[in-house]
């Protein structure tokens, strides 16, 4: 067998499984979507296709592949798109990587952990509130949109926070990338023009006990939560100082947890890192699906069982 890792050259986590894949012996190979590093050809003629993957391993074809993880997409730096003039040519450039690896990826005759649809499909955050509102998961006052009054109405009274609806790490011109975090946000105080620009979430901020990650890997669950005291006032928990340090091994409501696995098969996923709160009361509210999500602290926490899971499924 040969597992195929779909990722990039700064997704390190990996490196956790691709340790344990070398440790059970289990053949694989990493392809590092992004220009200069992992290459595809895919030739079609008469009714036959053939698909090609040039890695730092070598070029394998994509039959040769069993199981699969499209852990991360394609990434393309500033640097790299820098050369194209204008906001036109850098959308192409990252559309052409987006749409070549995710159309050659589902040509493997792999098993997926998560395949590049699904994590697509997946990430969509409108989608996942709608979806997890679906299957009965708890979701704060929300508004999605860039019509003020709506949400004014809506979360009129409220301590209101606004996130963005795509994902935290983007290009920002031809020189840096940015991240994009949650911030509090008085919706008395702007006006129609802030939001008209591009819609964007805007939440109860509902006050936690306890912020839960939570790593599902199949129907495996590894949760941490850090408490509201760690978090020195910060509503973003990844700007808190040393904040992953900070988290403990958690339990999760059986009926989340249960709901929480229904979500993901929506998606069509098998992995996943969810951010969940609970709060003084004891209710549970859904915050977010990562598809793509960190869990390496969460692995530290529960002594490499993320590892170990992901690698199981991986190795057939």
């Amino acid at each position: 067998m040969t597992v195929l890792l779909a990722t990039h050259r700064r997704a390190t986590e990996i490196d956790r499984v691709i340790d344990e894949l070398n440790a059970r012996k289990i053949r694989f190979c990493r392809v590092n979507m992004a220009p200069g590093e992992g290459a595809f050809s895919a030739q079609l003629s008469n009714g036959r296709a053939k698909v090609t993957l040039s890695t730092d391993g070598g070029q394998f074809a994509i039959d040769e592949f069993t199981h699969g993880w499209y852990h991360q997409p394609a990434l393309v730096e500033p640097k790299q798109i820098s050369a194209c003039k204008g906001a036109s040519g850098e959308q192409a450039v990252l559309t052409s990587f987006s749409n070549g690896w995710e159309a050659v990826l589902e040509m493997a005759p792999v098993v997926w952990l998560n395949d590049a649809r699904s994590v697509a499909e997946g990430s969509n955050k409108l989608r996942q509130l709608l979806a997890a509102v679906e299957v009965g998961l708890p979701v704060p006052t929300t508004v999605v949109g860039n019509l003020l009054s709506p949400a004014q109405r809506w979360l009129r009274g409220l301590p209101v926070v606004a996130k963005n609806l795509t994902s935290p790490h983007q290009v920002w011109n031809t020189e840096r990338t940015v991240s994009f975090v949650t911030k509090r946000t008085d919706l008395g105080n702007i006006g129609e023009h802030a939001l008209a620009a591009v819609p964007v979430i805007l939440q109860h901020e509902v006050r936690p006990l306890r912020e839960h990650r939570v790593v599902v890997v199949c129907d495996q669950v590894f949760s941490a939560a850090i408490p509201i005291d760690k978090r020195h006032g910060h509503v973003d928990v990844r700007l808190a100082p040393d904040s992953l340090r900070q988290y403990s091994k958690s339990l999760i409501e059986p009926t989340v947890k249960d709901q929480l696995i229904e979500l993901m098969r929506r998606f069509k996923l098998n992995y996943c890192s969810a951010d969940l709160i609970e709060s003084d009361d004891g209710a549970w509210s859904f915050l977010e699906l990562n598809t793509c999500g960190a869990w390496w602290w969460i692995d530290d926490i529960h002594a490499g069982s993320v590892t170990h899971a992901l690698t199981d499924f991986l190795s057939g």
